[in-house]
């Protein structure tokens, strides 16, 4: 590295012309003599300028990013300088920055994947024109195109490529994502790439024709997992937009039962302050003949149970909706796709949360109106017998007795 050093020191302290085969330099004794301890050979011309020949140097220089990010520079071995002002060097197949090592910059490793990339398009990896299937439609390699086409009718792309190639971001290892793309062809029935080729041509088609390399492999990852996705589809024989619509269908079916309970459970909860006032009406009118309170006793007692029953079986048809979506969003989420892939049982467990919400809602209102209604209609029964009977004691007896038959129905019958 300290050769490197020195030799980047020549060109950063020196005036220099950059040609195809050799650097020219103004000639200086400081710098015959830098070369001569490096033992780089140069040709001195008349004490006016100074040769270097490309080919002598151990490194290859450039003077910038855009002059090393050429497909024919890239294909060239051995070490670099970038003369930036904190200059990229490959050296041992390592990145340094300002002469530090860098493992978290991939610019080298990254411009070779590029390269890499448009060779294996065009290997022998992919299927030839014999082949009942062509990843690739027409690639040439002279005017530097790549054609894939569908039978669809806008099933068709061309991805130019050129000499100089994009800077890709220097923070992501971009080999990971092309490992990815070449495993998508390890299955020898290429089931997988004609998902994939369906899933570049719907990702590129919005963008410039010059723009298609960069964008396909900046995108590689979200392309991929797309193809990987409607080949799962393809496997399980699912439709997802199906799914989605009877889902929904089920979700409506679900909430239209659920809101006829409510509107059940509401009709009796909005008639309850009516029957409360029509029975102190009545008690506070018969409270002094016995015979017509007994005959309201009997009749709270009775409508209690009706009420109650009517209640329990409100809290039986919540509890058996939920039960059905619960079963119908497990054999959902069972399926082998959605093991695979759970993010995409995202809109279905929006759904299946939307009802499971509305159904614990309704069952604390369910749970609310039973205690209410039992308690009140106790407290009128005791309240009665003590009128009655004029016996305080009689009448919590009658209060506690009763209670226990209400805490068993609850216990037996509501769920």
């Amino acid at each position: 590295m300290e050769n490197v050093k020195e030799l980047y020191k020549v060109f950063e302290n020196h005036t220099f012309r950059n040609f195809e085969e050799h650097f020219e330099f103004n000639y200086s004794i400081e710098l015959e003599s830098s070369l001569k301890s490096m033992k780089i050979e140069f040709d001195k011309i008349a004490e006016r300028n100074i040769n270097i020949q490309k080919s002598d140097l151990e490194l290859r220089i450039y003077e910038n990013e855009t002059q090393y990010l050429l497909l024919s520079e890239i294909k060239k071995d051995g070490d670099v300088i970038i003369l930036n002002s904190d200059p990229l060097i490959k050296f041992n197949s390592k990145t340094y920055i300002d002469f530090d090592i860098s493992d978290d910059d991939y610019f080298f490793q990254n411009a070779a994947v590029i390269s890499k990339f448009i060779n294996y398009l065009k290997s022998s990896h992919l299927p030839q024109e014999s082949a009942t299937f062509n990843f690739i439609d027409y690639f040439d390699d002279v005017h530097r195109k790549i054609v894939f086409t569908t039978a669809a009718s806008d099933g068709r792309i061309e991805i130019f490529y050129y000499d100089n190639i994009p800077s890709l971001d220097r923070r992501i290892d971009y080999s990971k994502k092309l490992e990815s793309f070449k495993k998508c062809f390890e299955d020898d029935k290429y089931h997988l790439p004609k998902f994939l080729k369906n899933s570049i041509i719907r990702n590129l088609s919005a963008f410039k024709r010059e723009d298609k390399l960069q964008k396909l492999l900046e995108n590689l990852d979200d392309i991929i997992s797309e193809a990987q996705i409607n080949f799962e589809i393809y496997l399980n024989n699912l439709s997802i937009e199906k799914l989605k619509k009877d889902y929904e269908e089920l979700k409506i079916k679900y909430l239209d039962n659920l809101s006829d309970i409510l509107n059940k459970l509401t009709q009796k909860i909005i008639g309850y302050p009516l029957i409360v006032t029509t029975t102190l009406f009545a008690f506070e009118k018969i409270k002094n003949n016995n015979v017509f309170l007994s005959i309201l006793l009997i009749a709270i007692i009775l409508s209690s149970v009706f009420l109650v029953l009517l209640t329990s079986m409100n809290f039986k048809d919540i509890i058996h909706i939920r039960k059905l979506a619960s079963k119908d969003f497990d054999i959902l989420k069972s399926n082998n796709f959605f093991l695979k892939y759970p993010n995409e049982l995202q809109d279905f467990n929006e759904v299946y949360e939307r009802v499971t919400n509305r159904v614990n809602r309704l069952l604390g209102i369910s749970e609310a109106y039973f205690w209410i209604l039992s308690f009140s209609n106790l407290i009128f029964c005791s309240f009665i017998v003590f009128s009655i009977f004029e016996n305080l004691t009689l009448s919590l007896w009658l209060m506690v007795v009763l209670f226990f038959p209400i805490i068993y129905y609850r216990n037996n019958y509501f769920d």
